[in-house]
């Protein structure tokens, strides 16, 4: 910053605005939205539980299910990171710069964490269910608890994940927000974090009825 004779306020305003001309690529917040549900009813990521047998399916709560694990190891893997982080600094503006770390939850999505991650120009901790070398680090990655962090998630549920994931933090942490893809309104996850005085922000809200209506227009479309 010295040797640019920047001000450290003037040096977070290039980098916001070298950050902006990245992502403005996504677009309107109604263009990010319109360009995910375009994914998500891809029939390799929206998956119907009628095609399927109770016993074949790990949890029935749902008629259907997004899957965006999968579609992480597929060339799209860049758009999702990208419309996340654009998402990410529509939201926060230029506390963006304030953000030190991103963080996906135990069993959450690494590859969606590190995309956004290095979208974003930050550091990256990936949350574990057991600690793998030094007792009470159930994480990978440097992590403080005086830190500004982000989680990312893919679809909101019941947070139960998240929430497993926040207890293992090292302590006290508070300055704690969460963004996802998806937020599933039948459930009960965004009010339980927000409960914790967590905000929680997601680029769709999505019911099961929801879903099911995007994928009757989208065959309605295709003439099936």
């Amino acid at each position: 910053m010295n040797q640019l004779g920047l001000t450290k306020e003037q040096f977070e305003d290039v980098q916001f605005e070298i950050l902006k001309i990245r992502l403005m690529k996504e677009g309107t917040l109604e263009e990010i939205q319109d360009k995910l549900k375009a994914i998500i009813i891809q029939p390799f990521v929206l998956v119907k539980r009628s095609d399927y047998e109770s016993a074949e399916l790990v949890y029935n709560a749902v008629r259907y299910y997004i899957n965006f694990v999968d579609i992480m190891y597929s060339s799209l893997n860049r758009d999702i990171c990208s419309m996340l982080a654009a998402f990410i600094k529509e939201k926060l503006g230029k506390n963006i710069n304030k953000v030190e770390k991103i963080v996906v939850s135990e069993n959450g999505n690494f590859l969606l964490g590190l995309g956004v991650s290095e979208e974003l120009n930050k550091a990256f901790v990936k949350m574990l269910p057991e600690p793998r070398i030094i007792k009470k680090q159930y994480w990978e990655g440097t992590f403080k608890s005086d830190e500004n962090i982000i989680i990312v998630h893919d679809v909101l549920v019941t947070a139960k994940q998240i929430i497993e994931s926040i207890e293992h933090f090292p302590s006290p942490h508070k300055n704690i927000g969460i963004f996802c893809l998806v937020n599933r309104t039948d459930h009960e996850g965004k009010k339980e974090l927000n409960n914790k005085g967590i905000e929680v922000f997601a680029i769709l809200e999505l019911s099961d009825n929801d879903i099911g209506m995007m994928f009757i227009n989208n065959k309605t479309k295709e003439g099936v």
